[in-house]
């Protein structure tokens, strides 16, 4: 299995457990003044890291709740096991997982699943799949591409604080 595969098969599991604590209390905590964290931000994580580090222990991982770990390996897996924490916490279903590897320096592909849409999105090496139709061979979107390389302007605000919830 390659490193796509394992991030998208990853990603799917980790959607089942967003999904799970979707509808459930999520134990709320904050990191920060409007920084949060949740039972699913945590139980996703740790079955991300879990499923990398069984499959390539020799790799190192940054995670968005854990940090780093094995600094130095030649291959990096950067998680966010819940991206739109504060969505979820206030029960908008707009979040997802994501998970990128860089090897070398360089990243070599990545995932973002959206759990409530069942929609994947996958990229390696400048060619972007969209797995909305579930699993199986995706189309290349050339266009999402070029997107890409524009996406650091895009303005990205989250109006909620500590006294919003």
């Amino acid at each position: 299995m390659d490193y796509l595969e394992t991030a998208i098969d990853l990603c799917r599991a980790a959607g089942d457990i967003l999904n799970y604590y979707a509808d459930r209390d999520k134990l709320v905590e904050f990191k920060g003044h409007a920084n949060l964290v949740t039972i699913a931000d945590k139980k996703s994580e740790e079955l991300i890291i879990g499923g990398i580090l069984s499959r390539y222990p020799s790799h190192s991982i940054l995670a968005e709740e854990s940090g780093a770990t094995q600094s130095g390996a030649p291959v990096k897996w950067i998680i966010d096991p819940l991206d739109g924490t504060t969505n979820f916490a206030h029960g908008y279903p707009f979040y997802c997982v994501s998970i990128a590897v860089e090897e070398g320096g360089e990243v070599v592909c990545g995932v973002v699943y959206d759990p409530v849409r069942d929609e994947m999105f996958e990229t390696g090496r400048r060619i972007v799949r969209d797995r909305t139709a579930g699993p199986g061979p995706a189309a290349p979107r050339a266009e999402a591409a070029s997107w890409l390389e524009n996406c650091s302007a895009a303005p990205v605000s989250a109006p909620f604080g500590k006294d919003d919830m």
